[in-house]
């Protein structure tokens, strides 16, 4: 009869740890869904002078790499990685007309409207 008993309390032992085990299966996978939506928010956030430069570029047709840094009285090097971050972001893309020329791109024209800043 104690056999029985034991074998009983094993075999729920064994269905909790099965159910346990694939609670954090899911959470694992809602906290990698989560990291990543995080992540994709916190890669389109901008700092102060890439809201300036986005702003500028925005302003006018196109803004040479020249002309920002004589506006914001940076090294072509600093400009050229703000730039750099912002055409990864999908915020500007280079003029293929004129080089070290970058113009907006519509979703940075949409954050730009979203945010009030023209």
């Amino acid at each position: 009869k104690r056999s029985v008993l034991l074998h009983d309390n094993y075999e729920e032992l064994l269905t909790k740890k099965d159910s346990l085990e694939q609670l954090k299966i899911d959470y694992e996978r809602e906290i990698k869904t989560y990291k990543k939506e995080t992540k994709d928010i916190s890669d389109l956030e901008l700092t102060p002078i890439e809201v300036a430069v986005l702003k500028s570029i925005g302003n006018s047709d196109r803004k040479s790499i020249t002309d920002l840094m004589q506006q914001f009285k940076l090294h072509r090097v600093k400009i050229e990685h703000i730039c750099k971050n912002l055409k990864n972001k999908k915020f500007i893309v280079k003029d293929m007309t004129y080089l070290n020329h970058f113009k907006i791109e519509e979703m940075g024209q949409s954050f730009l409207i979203e945010n009030n800043l023209i």
